[in-house]
């Protein structure tokens, strides 16, 4: 669910960099909860 409002900031496919920055913060929205 993240990773969609990740790729709509980052503006679509060239977001690999992003994408880490997006799983991290998952992850620690994870932890969190």
């Amino acid at each position: 669910m993240c990773s969609g409002v990740g790729e709509n900031k980052s503006g679509g496919r060239s977001n690999q960099p992003f994408e880490e920055k997006s799983r991290a913060m998952a992850v620690a929205i994870s932890k969190e909860s």
